[in-house]
């Protein structure tokens, strides 16, 4: 149509169902790319999607969620900040936001040679510290660069990479189990950057008592934001994605008490 120089490539409302479907995930990148083309000589593109691969997180704001409640019926969520992260099917509908934002992280990420590089357990820790440097106003010159580690087993070769690069960094644990072992991993193979580590609570080396990143958060703001729901542990990412997000929108800020602890980790500068 376009070629042929009509009026009829103009002024669409195009409406697909699941486009991505049986495409390769660059091939579904591609497509994406095609919409976005498209919509510059005014149509409007409504589309479905399960897939990470055909989302744009710096276009949050395009996203649409539709979820069922436990009666059948559809609901239309013009805000994802807005999902009720208790219903049955929040998990199928906001876990391609969640592993979109992860990819994006594995793929982007990486060292800053002129910052402070902060590692961390999970991507959880990133939003809710990328949360926190909003809710604070730090300036994007002065805040670290946090890199999650995705899996504690990545913890040591990030380190060792950072190292030997010679950038700035420290490495924040969870004074739990797990970052306890991540901690006697440091230890026993006598790294020169043991030193490194930072634990939550604001400790050098392990402790015996449990505190974890959502410890920071005061109990107020732990009831607000879910931290204490049942289905928090399994479905952390999402609670943390949803946090991040209604921060950057302004929809959400923290009390003093969980800015303060926060402040304590002393990451910024």
């Amino acid at each position: 149509m376009e070629r042929k120089n009509c009026d009829s490539y103009k002024n669409n409302i195009i409406l697909i169902d699941e486009p991505g479907v049986y495409l390769h995930a660059n091939a579904q990148k591609e497509l994406y790319s095609l919409f976005k083309d498209l919509t510059n000589n005014y149509n409007q593109i409504v589309f479905t999607t399960h897939s990470p691969f055909m989302l744009d997180n710096n276009e949050l704001q395009n996203i649409r969620a539709v979820i069922k409640d436990e009666n059948g019926f559809s609901h239309i969520y013009n805000k994802i900040t807005t999902i009720p992260t208790q219903n049955k099917s929040t998990y199928d509908t906001i876990t391609p936001l969640v592993y979109a934002m992860g990819m994006d992280l594995n793929y982007n990420i990486g060292p800053n040679f002129k910052k402070k590089n902060v590692i961390v357990e999970e991507i959880s820790d990133y939003f809710y510290l990328n949360a926190y440097f909003n809710i604070k106003k730090i300036p994007k010159k002065d805040k670290p660069n946090i890199i999650p580690s995705t899996g504690a087993d990545n913890i040591l070769p990030i380190s060792s990479i950072l190292y030997g690069w010679g950038c700035e960094f420290i490495i924040l644990l969870d004074q739990d189990d797990k970052g306890r072992r991540i901690y006697d991993k440091f230890n026993d193979k006598n790294h020169p950057f043991l030193e490194k580590i930072l634990f939550v609570d604001g400790n050098n080396e392990k402790g015996t008592n449990d505190f974890e990143i959502e410890d920071l958060f005061s109990l107020n703001d732990k009831n607000k934001l879910g931290l204490n729901n049942s289905d928090y542990d399994e479905k952390k990412y999402n609670y943390s994605y949803l946090i991040y997000n209604a921060v950057l929108q302004s929809e959400l800020t923290f009390e003093q008490e969980t800015i303060d602890n926060f402040d304590k980790l002393n990451l910024v500068g």
